[in-house]
């Protein structure tokens, strides 16, 4: 809803009001994609995607978070997106390497925005109802913990609980991180069952923690996890259908599975969580932004120069100033130089050219004037 009211056109007005600025728009959910879910009318849900449509049309760059928004693009007509995939995230908790309950039961979580408006797609109500059913002839302690209800859902399951004797703990939502991640390290299993995902941050959340994954196979998560085919059997893939009874099986089945082989599934946890450090991490993402969004800037030049008077004149006031101050200015402008070496020749040019005639006509005094970072830029401007 922020997205939709405020942020998006504030995003895109102020590239008009700062001089050398683009606008940038990440995509973190499609509306015309689940708005019936919610019970949403069509004209409610197009009104949502219009509005949508016209903030990322405006965008100068246009990223997504994960494969299934970044396919959503081609509803809105957009064919230059950039898909965005995170890693896992930074957290203090301690992992536990292996199953720490053995056969005293088992602790299932499902967690997110579980309240009564996003039950059907959230599917909160499937997990209590498949936990129900898997555990009624489990010996041990075996508990779901649910959080992101909201209190009328809370004070319906506690009742739920006194009077048939389930283990269920209900929780609201949180904006503390860290605690949510400190009750994830303590499950035996996470289950996103949602009907729709576009993403599923806090399946990641789980695969943080190197906890075993039930994960619906309408979501981004999985969609990216699905490209991956070295870690397909590290989790269980859930397909949700419109049919609550073969849902519900189906989840009580992956319950059943995961029970019998609980060390085995905490082992490809455990590699699943290294696989995405070693392969999908934060720094892998922001590179990518940093690269993608390069290609679509227009780069200034490190000077304000546009022709060689211009530059002959800068030299002369160089020369005047003190060689501490020149050696100052100069290793500036190498470190620009080296910055952009990296990047798209084409879209700096103009800039090495630049700095390249300045560097060749400060060769006087240049004894005085090397420095490692000179020597450096030298060698990619010339070659040497």
């Amino acid at each position: 809803g922020i997205f939709v009211a405020t942020c998006g056109h504030v995003v895109n007005k102020c590239k008009n009001n700062i001089k050398n600025s683009i606008s940038a728009v990440i995509l973190h959910h499609a509306y015309h994609l689940y708005g019936a879910l919610k019970g949403k009318s069509g004209e409610e849900t197009d009104n949502k995607k219009i509005l949508q449509r016209e903030i990322l049309r405006e965008a100068d760059i246009v990223f997504t978070v994960g494969p299934k928004l970044f396919n959503s693009l081609k509803d809105y007509r957009i064919n230059n997106g950039i898909e965005l995939n995170p890693g896992c995230f930074k957290t203090n908790i301690e992992i536990f390497p292996e199953d720490n309950l053995g056969d005293r039961g088992n602790r299932i979580m499902g967690s997110g925005r579980l309240s009564n408006e996003d039950n059907h797609i959230k599917q909160s109500e499937l997990l209590k109802n498949a936990f129900i059913e898997y555990s009624k002839d489990k010996r041990g302690d075996h508990i779901l913990y649910l959080l992101g209800l909201d209190d009328s859902e809370i004070n319906n399951l506690c009742k739920i609980n006194l009077k048939d004797g389930n283990n269920i703990i209900t929780k609201k939502f949180t904006n503390d991180r860290e605690g949510v991640f400190d009750t994830i390290a303590e499950q035996s299993w996470f289950v996103m069952p949602s009907r729709h995902e576009g993403f599923g941050l806090t399946g990641l959340e789980a695969i943080t923690m190197g906890i075993p994954l039930i994960i619906s196979t309408n979501s981004g998560l999985y969609e990216q996890l699905s490209s991956h085919p070295d870690i397909n059997d590290y989790y269980i893939s859930l397909e949700i259908v419109n049919d609550e009874n073969i849902n519900k099986t189906n989840l009580v089945n992956a319950l059943n599975e995961f029970n019998s082989k609980k060390s085995e599934y905490k082992k490809k946890a455990l590699k699943l969580r290294d696989y995405f450090n070693q392969n999908i991490t934060w720094e892998l993402l922001v590179k990518k932004i940093i690269d993608k969004s390069s290609e679509r800037i227009k780069i200034e030049p490190i000077f304000p120069i546009k022709n060689e008077m211009e530059i002959n004149h800068f030299i002369e006031n160089l020369k005047k100033k003190s060689n501490n101050n020149r050696l100052k200015l100069l290793e500036s402008i190498c470190n620009e130089i080296l910055g952009s070496k990296n990047l798209k020749k084409e879209l700096h040019f103009g800039k090495i050219l630049r700095g390249m005639i300045v560097i060749s006509k400060l060769n006087i005094d240049i004894e005085e004037t090397l420095t490692e970072q000179y020597e450096e830029s030298k060698g990619i401007l010339f070659g040497d």
